[in-house]
């Protein structure tokens, strides 16, 4: 049968709990213990607050919509779970919503975790404190407006659906796994230090359309990002930021930004990866590329590969184990937290980018401009240098005539080289003159 409760229910000790078809409140409910509200063949209408002081709140429903118009408080330590369950296809189509939440969320000192099989999920206002926050739909969207948590988790299996969020502020992790998601800012909660983040696509996908904003300006904040696949993505803090995998195929310039060490194991980039570390900055380029400011400019010729986690979240049985969901969840995290970038991306390497200091660059990716007194430890030559050599191609002397004099400065070791000839015996001999600098005075030798 349907259960109405039209005034307010209180249990100050007890728990509460409530099962029937469908379930409408229109009161308060509280309760000093567990709430568990279940909606065994319909849906779940919460029209007022709910709150309890430990053990917990569980809403769910069956064939139905959970529809909350009001704000859901777990006290201590206490697991904030919701659960619609839209088995038919078509059922879950003229819902559209399996979940929708015109309220705040909120597990003090616990975890939230809300799902759906079929159907979007929409929830104005998730808070977690130190714990975990996970919301997904296996087909539908994922929309959110701000959630605050140590751990948040969002995902989403259908890959013509999208995961959303306003404002994504966390202290330990965030793991995003789908195939489009827009998420306008993610920042770091004060006193945060080292923040893991993985962003995956689904299945196979990546839609181009899918951006993201990684952002703080604490110089405290280092971002350790393993996986970075999305349309556009743009990355800054006044820390570090190092990246495993990044994979941008949208049409519009990436960004990412510190004060201090950049590093990018493996980037793959279709249109423009602007990149600044240390205030040395570079263009990557994977189109046609153009001659800007950076005072690095490279071609992206390497062929990387999307982003798909092997430690995907298993879809088959989330929703139909619900204490293993969080297990799994978990478990996703550990993986990332104890191994290396390449055993977690399992890709190929794309180009790398290593920006150590303000004048120094490592990278595998074709360099086409460097301007003067700036450095690409493995590349001599860029692009533009072997132009203007092979231009005007003299086979003698070539490094003297296109960048000085017969002198050359070896910064590393202090040591200035001096190629020259003489005559031994009636043969040219070649010699090498070397003054090794000192303090007090020059040292010359002969070799």
């Amino acid at each position: 049968k349907n259960a109405t409760l039209s005034g307010n229910v209180e249990a100050t000790v007890g728990r509460i709990t409530i099962e029937a078809q469908s379930i409408n409140t229109k009161g308060i409910v509280k309760a000093g213990n567990h709430i568990l509200m279940d909606a065994t063949n319909g849906g779940l209408d919460i029209n007022n607050s709910i709150q309890n002081v430990q053990n917990g709140i569980e809403l769910y429903a069956k064939n139905g919509q959970v529809n909350i118009n009001n704000d859901v408080t777990a006290g201590e330590d206490g697991l904030l779970r919701i659960y619609a369950e839209l088995e038919d296809q078509k059922l879950s189509e003229e819902l559209v919503n399996a979940v929708l939440v015109n309220g705040e969320l909120t597990s003090i000192n616990g975890s939230v975790d809300v799902g759906a099989v079929n159907g979007d999920i929409d929830i104005h206002n998730i808070t977690a404190e130190e714990q975990m926050a996970a919301v997904g739909t296996k087909n539908g969207n994922v929309v959110i407006g701000d959630i605050s948590a140590g751990t948040v988790v969002l995902y989403n299996h259908d890959a013509n659906n999208s995961v959303q969020a306003n404002n994504v502020t966390v202290s330990k992790a965030l793991v995003v796994q789908s195939a489009k998601p827009v998420i306008e800012h993610v920042d770091a909660a004060p006193g945060a230090k080292n923040i893991i983040i993985d962003i995956t696509g689904s299945g196979s996908e990546v839609d181009p359309e899918g951006k993201i904003t990684i952002g703080s300006k604490d110089e405290n904040v280092d971002w350790k990002i393993a996986n970075l696949a999305v349309g556009v993505a743009k990355v800054y803090t006044a820390g570090n930021i190092d990246i495993g995998n990044l994979y941008v195929n949208g049409n519009a310039t990436s960004e990412v930004i510190a004060k201090q060490r950049v590093a990018i194991d493996s980037l793959t980039v279709k249109d423009k990866v602007y990149a600044s570390g240390y205030d040395y900055d570079a263009s990557i380029y994977g189109t046609k590329p153009e001659h800007d400011d950076s005072k690095a400019i490279y071609f992206d010729d390497k062929v990387g590969s999307a982003a798909i986690s092997e430690y995907s979240i298993d879809f088959d049985n989330l929703f139909f184990g619900k204490d293993a969901k969080t297990q799994a969840i978990k478990d996703v995290i550990n993986e990332i937290k104890k191994s290396k970038p390449d055993v977690i991306l399992g890709t190929d390497k794309g180009m790398n980018l290593y920006i150590s200091d303000s004048h120094n660059q490592t990278s595998n990716g074709k360099l086409l401009h460097l301007d003067n007194y700036y450095y690409v430890h493995n590349q001599r030559y860029s692009a533009e240098d072997l132009s203007r050599i092979l231009a005007d191609y003299k086979a003698m002397h070539t490094y003297a005539l296109y960048y000085g004099d017969n002198l050359g400065l070896f910064k590393r070791n202090n040591l200035y080289e001096l190629p020259s000839n003489e005559i031994v015996n009636g043969q040219l001999k070649n010699t090498m003159v070397s003054f090794i600098l000192t303090d007090a005075k020059e040292e010359k030798k002969n070799s």
